[in-house]
């Protein structure tokens, strides 16, 4: 299974562009995350790839075994959508939610009570599938609604913030379900908020701000970033932001990507630089509580792409 999306491209009827020029793909068996700020497309473009959404220009193909799929009910039948937002049938228990999809997908009836246990098993079902849903705990909602985007076994899995407004252990539970079906060498495009969540589970990475800001895998961000660093500096009072940019605006190789009265988050292409970097601020009289430095990761890929973008706009 490949999916290629080319220059795909939505505005709606008001004439508010949500996404240009979208370019990527994804093989078998590869975890691409998507991420980007509120407003930036994310899920407008999933529902583009589910078809629940028509692109106003450009292309999303898929091909499985090397022949295009074109018919739009195969499509459908290709695709496992996980929504950002609970839509179960509440009054009914989790199993009769899962027999409902699953004879909508014609799934033959011999076939669907066998389908539906070994979903249970797979994502830990058994304690609560017999529950009428408005019983259900949100992290016990997502993991029916997973249950229910594997239900015809679909060869290319769409999830959109899947652990969004999840308690911590809800979140773990949801993350080793996707680890698993990763394992089982499923294709899965996530949206996500929770960077360490993406950064786990993800072999490629997609920073979309209305257009593609960064396609790739994450080795290749940090050697086009040169591995740089991430230095966090929290001061004991506020400090004002256009003065201590001011006082930095000649250091070598810096880039303010964070800032907030009392902490700034700088990226520095060199860890070497630190030092010089503290030295610069004590001497123009800040009072400094506390430095970190971290490396290079998804989100530093992250602040660098997204708001690429956003400071472009702003020009």
């Amino acid at each position: 299974m490949t999916l290629k999306v080319n220059n795909l491209e939505k505005t709606y009827s008001n004439g508010f562009k949500a996404i240009e020029n979208i370019s990527f793909s994804i093989n078998e068996g590869e975890v691409l995350g998507i991420i980007g700020p509120n407003g930036g497309g994310k899920s407008t473009l999933l529902l583009c790839m589910c078809r629940v959404l028509k692109s106003t220009k450009g292309s999303i193909n898929i091909f499985v075994n090397n022949k295009k799929i074109d018919e739009a009910n195969q499509i459908k039948r290709i695709i496992g959508y996980l929504p950002e937002e609970a839509n179960l049938y509440n009054d009914m228990t989790g199993y009769e939610n899962l027999q409902f999809y699953a004879k909508f997908f014609g799934i033959p009836k011999k076939q669907i009570s066998s389908l539906i246990q070994r979903l249970i098993n797979k994502l830990d079902l058994k304690e609560f599938i017999n529950k009428k849903v408005y019983e259900y705990s949100s992290g016990m909602k997502k993991k029916l609604i997973l249950a229910r985007a594997l239900i015809h076994n679909p060869k290319l899995l769409i999830l959109d913030e899947p652990t969004n407004n999840l308690d911590p252990t809800a979140k773990e539970e949801i993350k080793k379900v996707v680890m698993k079906l990763k394992e089982e060498n499923n294709t899965i495009i996530i949206s996500s908020h929770d960077l360490s969540e993406i950064e786990d589970i993800c072999d490629k990475y997609l920073v979309l701000n209305k257009t593609v800001r960064y396609f790739g895998e994450i080795e290749a961000a940090k050697e086009l970033q040169k591995a740089g660093v991430i230095v966090t500096i929290t001061f004991f009072n506020d400090v004002d932001k256009k003065d201590l940019e001011f006082k930095l605006q000649n250091f070598p190789l810096l880039n303010i990507i964070q800032f907030t009265k009392e902490k700034v988050k700088i990226n520095l292409n060199e860890i070497s630089l630190v030092p010089q970097l503290i030295s610069l601020l004590v001497k123009n009289n800040y009072q400094i509580l506390e430095v970190k430095t971290e490396d290079i990761s998804l989100k530093k890929l992250y602040f660098t792409y997204a708001n690429e973008q956003e400071e472009g706009e702003k020009k």
